[in-house]
């Protein structure tokens, strides 16, 4: 069994929510002098059930 639990964010966004996402990719990419033809993008969030994050396992070593 995986620590790491998946959740997909894009069923819960309204199409404002999306048109502003695809927005924010066209301006970074804008950035970079790249003009996309589509956006295509997939969100989401990963829930760990314990620490593997590398920052937060270098700050708990701190202590």
């Amino acid at each position: 069994m995986s620590n790491v639990i998946e959740f997909d964010i894009m069923e819960s966004l309204d199409s404002k929510a999306r048109e502003y996402i695809a927005d924010v990719i066209r301006e970074a990419l804008a950035d970079e002098d790249i003009e996309p033809a589509t956006i295509g993008f997939h969100l989401q969030a990963l829930y760990t059930l314990e620490s593997n994050c590398p920052h937060c396992n270098e700050e708990n070593a701190d202590e």
